[in-house]
């Protein structure tokens, strides 16, 4: 996509870790136009702020992909994270 002079957000909880991932997109496809997105799927509050940042700098969404997994809990969920994650995973299965 990149070569391709499209504009790519890589939504991640790390900003450190995508950062190396950001700097060799960029490097490679001679296209700066990559940006982060801080998202952490397991939490509410961080998803709505993450859409919010994003329909703050774009009007239109023309692909996305994800890249991610959702682990089973094998027990009662002790955290409001790790309750987020085994309510999505009851509701996906």
């Amino acid at each position: 996509m990149l070569s391709k002079s499209a504009k790519v957000y890589i939504a991640a909880r790390s900003q450190e870790k995508s950062q190396k991932v950001i700097d060799e997109l960029k490097k490679e496809t001679g296209n700066e136009s990559v940006f982060f997105l801080k998202l952490d799927l397991t939490d509410l509050v961080a998803i709505k702020a993450a859409a919010e940042e994003f329909i703050g700098k774009e009007s239109e969404l023309h692909g996305l992909y994800n890249n991610a997994y959702i682990r089973r809990a094998l027990s009662v969920a002790k955290t409001p994270r790790s309750n987020i994650t085994q309510r999505s995973y009851v509701h996906a299965s």
